[in-house]
């Protein structure tokens, strides 16, 4: 309905329609997946899951939750928002199970997508090409989980649960 995307970029009343399970699916069982995984995840983990609770309960409210005022409770989720620990466990998690593991996607508009190999021609020849080319309405499949688990990005210990601050750094955006 917005006004500034173009029409053909719009999701139709018709498309909402033949989706709505997806919608429903992607909000309610991939945080259930996300929350039973994290769960699992510190159980296999005891060291980071003392470390959390210890977190966790450094915010706890003094009164019971029942009867805090709504700035109070405003104020908790603040607080439970900004512990970094927590934002490390969930990251971490989602990063290593993350609850769609891949997504089809359809290029809106022509593209160079740069390489970290090298592009192989055909004929099995090294090209010098350093990116690909994707036209208008290819069709890309976006492999979530292979990216999440890639050891020459993520390093030699990538498929295991870490929970530790990653800084990316991407020297084309630097």
């Amino acid at each position: 309905m917005a006004a500034d995307v173009p029409q053909d970029q719009r999701v139709s009343d018709e498309d909402i329609l033949n989706n709505i399970n997806t919608f429903l699916f992607a909000g309610s069982d991939t945080s259930s997946l996300t929350l039973t995984w994290t769960l699992w995840l510190l159980a296999e983990n005891p060291a980071f899951q003392d470390r959390l609770r210890s977190e966790l309960f450094s915010v706890q409210p003094v009164s019971p939750t029942s009867v805090l005022m709504e700035d109070e409770i405003q104020s908790l989720y603040t607080s439970i928002a900004d512990l970094p620990f927590l934002d490390n466990v969930v990251r971490e998690s989602v990063r290593l199970i993350p609850p769609i593991h891949s997504s089809i996607r359809v290029a809106t508009q022509d593209d160079e997508i740069p390489t970290s190999y090298p592009v192989y021609n055909r004929d099995r020849t090294v090209s010098n090409k350093t990116s690909i080319f994707i036209p208008k309405g290819t069709v890309v499949h976006v492999a979530i989980e292979g990216f999440n688990l890639d050891k020459s990005f993520w390093g030699e210990n990538a498929w295991e649960f870490q929970c530790v601050i990653r800084v990316l750094v991407c020297p084309q955006l630097s």
